[in-house]
Order: C-alpha cells, then structure tokens, then sequence
C-alpha cells in the first residue's frame, strides 16, 4: 500500500468536517461476513497508520480511539469501522467510517488516500476505493444502518463488554442466579450511551443457534452469532456472543453499535423495517 504524499487527496482545511467516509471493497475474494471484527481492526490500523505518515508521525484521536498519551477515548465520540454485506451474498463489500464529532481536512485526506486493504502476509487483500464523504443525514435513504426506526435487530453478534456473574445459593437444578446477563449488559450501555434518548422498551435475546440475516430481504441465511471472528488484534477478546432484537419507545437514528468492538464492526443493528 503505497502513501505518495504527492498523490494523495487534497482536501480544504475550511471543509465542514465529513462525518462519514464510505469506502467500497473490490477484489477477485472478498472477505467472509463472519471476519468482520478483523477487517473494521484492518481499516483502522490503515487509517491510523497513513495519517502518521502524512503528518510527520503525528497520531490522530479521532481516527485511533486513544488520547496523545495512548488513554482509550469514552464517550464514543471517535471513528467507527463499519464493514458491511451490502448486496446479501455473505461476503463484505464495504467499509464505512462514522466520525460522530467529524473528521478535519487531514484526518479525511489520510483516510482518502486508502487504496488497500491486507490481513498481511499471504492472506487476503483488497481494493479500496472512496465512494461518498458526507453527513450522517445524506445517508438515511441510502443505507440501512443509518435509518431512523423504533425496532432493530442484530446485523452482527453483539459481544458481552463482560463476562455474565453468577451469586447467591444454587436452585434444584445446581444453578445460581445470574447477575449482569447479556439482556442487563445491553440495556445498561442504551442508557448509558444515550441518557436523553428515547426509552428501550424490550430486549430480545433470538436463540444462539439462529442465523444473523442479511441487511437485503430474502437473501441467504447468515452466520450463528459464534461463528464470527471475535478477538482483537491487541489480543483483547469478549464474552458471549448474542443475536438481539431491541424496541425503543420512539423511534431512534441510525447507526446503532454496542458491546465489544462495536467500534470495528460487531454489535451493528439494523432497523426491523421488513421483517
């Protein structure tokens, strides 16, 4: 993957800064669906590693989720790498950054000058080409997990932040209670992640066994939820993996991510529109 500073994409500092940068996957192999994790983790380390080239080495918060000092950002206002199946048949075509505090002329010029994708070594690699720059809002038509919908389901697993505990005497059955489930887990990070939003209603877990379908109606079932990739690159790894589907009181925007590695792909929902 080439950074030729000569040949990469200008941008001017006075730009309204993009909140979303689509990027389009090409290639004669694409990666399985149920490689998410590795390839959002993929587009960051891309993204991180030719804005330090471009800008004398200098690192980016906004495109590294870590401070100067190398803390991990909160509040999730950093970029997320979304890959996605966009035309339902099993493999991802797309990888779509969401920058919620929008990234400068430079941040996008780093990102826009992406022109691969590569796991290393001999393992699989991809084109990489800019398909649309823009606001969340120019994308609420075009792309399901920007839609504005009161019911949502899992596109990706949604992966325990922790792992479940169990307290108190064990029942007949040799079981004790369980505390902090994956059900508490999720509906503790919508009220935490947006205090002021809409009330979440219901939380259904699907059986571990059913598939994760498609974004596009009537394609080819999908993956269980313990089938995908669910280690970081770092080597950080979370609990349990889980198919969800979620009802707010009113209607909430798009994109909706939670639990581990929502920022690389998993825990991705997508509005109930159809189903």
């Amino acid at each position: 993957m080439n950074c030729d500073p000569a040949n990469t994409p200008r941008f001017s500092p006075n730009l309204i800064r993009a909140e979303v940068v689509r990027l389009a996957l090409s290639g004669r192999l694409l990666p399985a669906v149920s490689d998410t994790l590795r390839w959002g983790d993929v587009a960051r380390r891309a993204a991180m590693s030719r804005y330090g080239r471009l800008n004398s080495r200098r690192a980016s918060p906004a495109l590294s989720g870590k401070s100067h000092d190398g803390q991990p950002l909160r509040g999730h206002r950093h970029t997320f790498y979304l890959p996605t199946d966009e035309d339902g048949d099993g493999y991802l075509d797309h990888i779509t950054l969401v920058m919620p505090g929008g990234l400068d002329a430079a941040e996008l010029a780093a990102v826009a000058s992406i022109d691969a994708l590569s796991l290393g070594g001999m393992r699989l690699a991809v084109r990489v080409s800019i398909e649309g720059i823009g606001a969340a809002n120019d994308f609420r038509d075009v792309l399901p997990i920007f839609g504005v919908s009161s019911k949502w389901r899992s596109l990706t697993p949604y992966v325990l932040p922790r792992h479940v505990k169990f307290r108190g005497p064990r029942d007949a059955g040799g079981l004790r209670r369980m505390v902090d489930g994956p059900e508490d887990q999720v509906a503790q990070e919508v009220s935490t992640r947006w205090p002021e939003g809409p009330r979440l209603v219901r939380v259904e877990r699907r059986d571990v066994c059913e598939p994760i379908r498609s974004m596009v109606p009537g394609c080819a079932e999908g993956s269980p939820p313990f089938e995908f990739f669910r280690h970081r690159n770092s080597g950080s790894n979370g609990g349990g993996a889980f198919n969800f589907l979620l009802e707010w009181a009113e209607p909430v925007p798009g994109p909706v991510a939670l639990g581990f590695s929502c920022h690389y792909g998993l825990g991705l929902f997508v509005p109930m529109w159809n189903d």
